[in-house]
């Protein structure tokens, strides 16, 4: 399929920065076992306070979003979601 395909392709291009070019860049994918530590594997969503439910791929740019603006030294584990439940 091509999700799975474009997936595998992104996965091999951030190893490609980080291991052969020595940039340390992430990327971000819901439910894709990447097994890297590149690689941030979302697998989980997101209940909202009124009942919304925000799916894996969509929470991803949420955890994109996080990552991107945390220091190098900041850990974003117990990070909330604001106005989930």
């Amino acid at each position: 399929n091509t999700s799975a395909q474009l997936k595998a392709t992104f996965v091999a291009f951030v190893k490609r920065l980080r291991d052969d070019q020595g940039r340390k860049v992430q990327g971000v994918l819901p439910n894709y076992e990447a097994n890297h530590e590149g690689i941030i594997n979302v697998t989980s969503g997101v209940v909202l306070e009124d009942g919304t439910e925000i799916t894996p791929a969509k929470a991803t740019a949420w955890v994109a979003g996080a990552s991107a603006g945390a220091n190098f030294n900041q850990s974003l584990t117990f990070v909330e979601y604001e106005g989930a439940v």
